[in-house]
């Protein structure tokens, strides 16, 4: 099931979108369930496959705005392995394996909505990675359950403001610029196990394809990111961990750099394919 949070004439819902339409789960609930953040937290979402199969669609697609996936979530995760950490090697343990950084939840834009690079940045780099959203709470939870506390995936762009890169130095001022990122369209429920080996990433500027990340990487890492986070905080229900995304930079080809009218497409196989446009940043 897809399911889609999105805003409709200014009044903000959430539901599941089928080639039928968007059904409106606000509403079908009489408002018990007013957001996606409250069902999942509250174990609600497996009530609404009836009201999908016994009711007509609310809205057209094309009637609604969709807004990020999970809209009121406070915590945003950027996890990915350490510099020279060679994941391959199981006496590599995984917390040397990982390195986190926190992500504003006012750095993300729905799909279709544009990114904006900032007004300072020539150097507005990019790259397609995979949301995680975490179903259940969870602290310390071993590798090998961390997947069963995933809801849901949706695509995510990333982007990082070069000029603020400091060596040494934490990436969080360069990543947290307002409107610079996106996830959506929607996240894609977790149907069953060993479904993340289909998750194929591909990035496309401009109808052109500049990266590719196959599907077999994905589960240990969302497994080791679960993980990792949970050993220092409590992971709550609708919290996002990103992770995926090879950078270009691994590849040793030169950047390639957003810049406004730039058209970027990022499709994860089974999952969805998320969209933006670019601009520029008025001061």
């Amino acid at each position: 099931m897809r399911l889609v949070s999105f805003s409709h004439k200014g009044s903000h819902s959430w539901g599941a979108l089928t080639e039928s339409g968007v059904y409106d789960f606000k509403a079908l609930s009489d408002g018990e369930w007013p957001t996606l953040r409250g069902a999942i937290a509250g174990r609600a979402l497996g009530q609404f496959r009836s009201l999908v199969a016994s009711s007509e669609a609310t809205f057209q697609l094309q009637d609604v705005s969709l807004q990020t996936v999970i809209p009121d979530t406070t915590t945003i995760f950027c996890s990915e392995a350490s510099a020279g950490a060679d994941s391959g090697k199981k006496r590599v343990s995984m917390h040397a394996r990982r390195e986190v950084v926190i992500r504003l939840a006012s750095t993300l834009v729905g799909h279709g909505n544009p990114l904006v690079r900032p007004a300072d940045s020539e150097q507005f780099e990019f790259r397609g990675r995979l949301a995680v959203v975490i179903g259940r709470s969870c602290r310390r939870v071993p590798a090998e359950l961390a997947i069963d506390h995933v809801v849901g995936y949706a695509p995510f762009v990333e982007t990082t403001v070069r000029e603020w890169l400091r060596p040494g130095s934490s990436s969080t001022p360069a990543i947290n610029f307002p409107l610079t990122c996106g996830i959506g369209p929607w996240m894609k429920m977790r149907e069953s196990p060993g479904e993340e080996a289909t998750f194929e990433i591909a990035t496309r500027l401009n109808g052109s394809e500049v990266s590719r990340q196959p599907a077999t990487e994905f589960e240990r890492e969302i497994a080791d990111s679960i993980a990792y986070c949970s050993a220092f905080t409590t992971l709550q229900p609708g919290d996002v961990l990103v992770v995926g995304g090879r950078g270009r930079r691994e590849h040793n080809e030169d950047p390639t750099y957003l810049k406004p009218g730039d058209n970027l497409e990022l499709e994860i196989a089974n999952v969805g394919t998320l969209f933006h446009p670019v601009i520029d940043e008025v001061r």
